[in-house]
This record gives C-alpha cells, sequence and structure tokens, in this order.
C-alpha cells in the first residue's frame, strides 16, 4: 500500500477539483456544521461575556443584563434547539416501519427508531450524526 498523503495534498491544494456534483455535496454537508457551530460560538461568547460582567461589574450586571437582553438570550437557545431536532423528527416520522413496533429501550432514541424503518435512512443518521 502506497502513501496516500501526496494525493490528498494535491487535492485540497488544487481547491478540490472534482466534479460540481461532489462540491455541492461538500457544500450541503459542511455549510449546516458551520452553521451550528457558529452558533454554538456565539452562544458561548455571550455566556462568557455574561459571566465577566458579573464578576467584573457586580454593581451594574443588572443594568447590563437588562431584562431584554436575557429574553432574547432564552429565546435564542430555545428556538435553536428546537430547530435542531425539528427536521430529523419530520423526516423520521415520514419513514415507512414494517416491522415490530416494540423498541427495547427506555427512552426513544433515534437509533433504535431507524433500525425498524423499512426506507433509506442514511440521510437521517447523517443528520442525527452532524445535529
Amino acid at each position: 500500500m502506497e502513501n496516500q498523503t501526496a494525493s490528498v495534498m494535491e487535492f485540497i491544494l488544487l481547491g478540490l477539483p472534482l466534479s460540481r456534483q461532489v462540491e455541492l455535496l461538500f457544500l450541503v454537508l459542511l455549510l449546516p456544521t458551520f452553521l451550528l457551530t457558529l452558533l454554538g460560538n456565539l452562544l458561548i461568547i455571550f455566556m462568557s461575556c455574561d459571566l465577566y460582567a458579573a464578576i467584573c461589574y457586580p454593581l451594574r450586571y443588572s443594568t447590563i443584563m437588562r431584562p431584554p437582553v436575557c429574553i432574547g438570550t432564552v429565546g435564542f437557545s430555545w428556538v435553536g434547539g428546537f430547530l435542531s431536532v425539528l427536521f430529523p423528527t419530520n423526516l423520521i416520522s415520514q419513514l415507512p416501519f414494517c416491522d415490530s413496533n416494540i423498541i427495547n429501550h427506555f427512552f426513544c432514541d433515534s437509533g433504535p427508531l431507524l433500525a425498524l424503518a423499512c426506507a433509506d435512512t442514511t440521510a437521517i443518521e447523517l443528520m442525527d450524526f452532524m445535529f
């Protein structure tokens, strides 16, 4: 088996010289990952600013963290959490199930539920892995 490092390096340096379909596939796979990472980082930045304000400016904390700011943060977190499970739940609810309807688990996780489906679940498994 020969070393494949040079071919990977050439692939990266030449700007992903593949067909248009592969480039679109990379975009579809990497864009949601980038956006979720960005949103997660924004939440961590906000939490660190909140902690900084609480430690460094304890008397002005209630002025800095006004109720609209707190409500916006909570709303952003709830909407982000809801949207992250909305699309996989919608796709799983439309699957045909042909095996038994008994899942031997304490809670209904998506993995055992996808194992009972008769259709191809590759896209849903990939979405579960990414989110």
